[in-house]
């Protein structure tokens, strides 16, 4: 019954959101919620989720979504997340490029309606228009949607050489019955694909899908695919358990590593490098494919290592929980590549896999370390099984934080979002209180990852509590902006330098030492403190044009400085 299927669908939703998010509303969390269900396979952060939320909520007078509550842009799998990583695509992505386009529109309504489509499809006939410029737009859509499709139209015009591949799934949610959807409605979803594909030609024909409570519940209970069979020609067992050597055919791990025509990056996560591009040695990978000898693939290649929680082997297969392929990242894209023509499906060549049972974490990362330690590999790509990491992982949990340092571990271990701290949320947190760099936590993450600026965040000399009162007050400071600010563009914008000033104000210091931010009681950091630091921050914010410019640019830092100088007094403190 339908009615029964809403009453099951808000027995899950209400304590999710009280636990989850208390803070959002239950139309924002129904967003939210739907978001991290349909996206489940990508394996996401949930700060990676909510980055795709752009939904314009009533008390926003900035701008209307057009009827867009999500807007994800992947490429290869991986999420997208700037514009400026969507102009070094080109760098890096060479060919075989697959791009994938979500749209989610997501309401608490019983029901689905025409209206809510109609204004969809008006919406994607204009911002998919190459012809129209935002200027042009006939209606004032919010920041978020504006820099979506600015990171979509700059990615599309940095991969026009590459000619990838186009993929647009579009969803529309609500707590109806999908069994009621009439054919007026059903022909109005099928009309927007077929706009957008008469716009970008290069799209495949979009897959449009109507989600109702039941099948909202199906997708609550259905977790990421974490096990997976391994076919084999031959397998050896070790002496000792857990492990085997097993050949395995180029049409079976190809097989292996593919999902819906798309390579399954989620079997990487643990690779410390990604795809190199066409350097020497993938040349010669995908000659080998290409102009098979008498030679078989195996003997010309060093093969695929494969750690999984728990492996087990049974006739001329694996079965295998949780696996990552953490050496042979290169090989298997190159496999991936040559298995979509047609002369691979017949292809009798196989490729040597390695498969070793680790259920340690520890074990884990020696095993990463050392199959990755024969060929030259920059430092920053292994930072995260560094000991640095492994402390903060372990003094988190006895704070009931989790740190998580293997990307999507969070995931397997059930635990609650709001608790999730990940690596580049903590790089960003600390960047912003301790070295004054809210510009760059706000638009350059990825900077604190390079030898150099990663020792200057992540170091024994600081106390872990530090690195907890970051976490818990970007954590604090996050709710605090949702509730005064109605903007998400312009909460994000804040965010870091709201950090900075409030940590200032807390301890009475221009530039906080790091043993000052670990002794600092966050329950004594309330509203009104945060309310005094936004209201420094803010003018200045406005000063500069209240826009992403003045959040990434370096004016508004600088004046802050000189700020928090008047207030606090010139001298210097030791940032140690």
């Amino acid at each position: 019954m339908p009615g029964s299927s809403v009453t099951i669908l808000d027995s899950i939703l209400a304590p999710a959101n009280k636990e989850n998010a208390p803070h959002l509303t239950e139309a924002e969390f129904f967003e939210l919620f739907s978001a991290h269900k349909i996206l489940r396979d990508f394996q996401l952060d949930p700060s990676d989720i909510d980055s795709g939320q752009i939904g314009t909520k009533e008390n926003n007078k900035k701008g209307s979504d057009g009827g867009i509550d999500g807007f994800y842009l992947f490429v290869n799998g991986k999420i997208l997340l700037s514009t400026a990583d969507a102009e070094t695509t080109r760098r890096y992505i060479k060919k075989g490029v697959v791009v994938e386009l979500v749209l989610i529109q997501a309401s608490t309504q019983d029901g689905f309606t025409i209206n809510r489509l109609t204004r969809l499809r008006d919406t994607c006939e204009e911002i998919f228009s190459p012809n129209i410029e935002p200027k042009d737009y006939t209606e004032q859509y919010n920041p978020l949607l504006l820099e979506a499709v600015d990171r979509f139209k700059t990615l599309y015009q940095a991969l026009l050489s590459r000619y990838p591949t186009y993929k647009l799934s579009m969803f529309y949610v609500t707590k109806g019955d999908t069994n009621t959807i009439g054919p007026d409605i059903k022909g109005t979803a099928a009309d927007i694909g077929r706009s957008v594909c008469a716009l970008l030609p290069q799209f495949e024909t979009p897959v449009f899908e109507f989600i109702g409570a039941r099948e909202l519940i199906e997708l609550s209970s259905k977790p990421p695919k974490l096990d997976f069979t391994l076919q084999c020609s031959g397998m050896v067992p070790s002496k000792r358990q857990g492990g085997y050597v097993g050949y395995v055919s180029l049409v079976e791990f190809a097989n292996f590593i593919t999902e819906n025509q798309q390579l399954r990056t989620s079997l990487f996560e643990s690779n410390v490098r990604d795809y190199q591009g066409k350097v020497l040695v993938n040349e010669a990978i995908a000659d080998t494919l290409e102009n098979p000898g008498a030679e078989d693939f195996w003997w010309l290649n060093n093969g695929i290592t494969i750690i999984a929680q728990r492996a087990v082997g049974e006739a001329r297969q694996i079965q295998l929980t949780d696996p990552q392929i953490v050496n042979g990242l290169q090989t298997s894209q190159k496999i991936y590549d040559y298995s979509k023509q047609e002369k691979a499906r017949n292809d009798v060549r196989e490729v040597l896999v390695r498969v070793i049972q680790a259920p340690d974490p520890q074990s884990h990362d020696s095993i990463i370390r050392a199959t990755n330690s024969q060929t030259s590999i920059p430092i920053p790509f292994l930072w995260a099984t560094s000991q640095i990491h492994r402390d903060i992982e372990h003094y988190f949990d006895s704070k009931s934080l989790y740190y998580d340092r293997r990307k999507n571990s969070w995931r397997r271990e059930g635990i609650a979002f709001d608790r999730v701290v990940g690596i580049t949320e903590l790089a960003q947190s600390v960047a912003a209180i301790l070295r004054q760099e809210p510009d760059h936590a706000r638009a350059r993450p990825g900077r604190f990852f390079g030898k150099s600026n990663h020792a200057a965040l992540f170091s024994e000399k600081y106390e872990p509590d530090m690195y907890v009162v970051c976490a818990r007050l970007k954590k604090k400071a996050t709710i605090f902006l949702k509730n005064v600010e109605s903007e998400k563009a312009d909460r994000n914008n804040l965010l870091f330098y709201l950090l900075m000033v409030t940590v200032c104000i807390a301890l009475k210091t221009r530039k906080p030492r790091a043993s000052k931010i670990a002794s600092l009681n966050v329950d004594s950091v309330d509203d009104a403190m945060f309310q005094k630091a936004l209201g420094i921050v803010r003018p200045i914010y406005e000063k500069f044009g209240a826009n992403d410019i003045a959040a990434k640019g370096t004016d508004m830092v600088s004046e802050l400085r000189v700020d928090l100088k008047k207030r606090y007094g010139v001298k210097p403190a030791s940032s140690r």
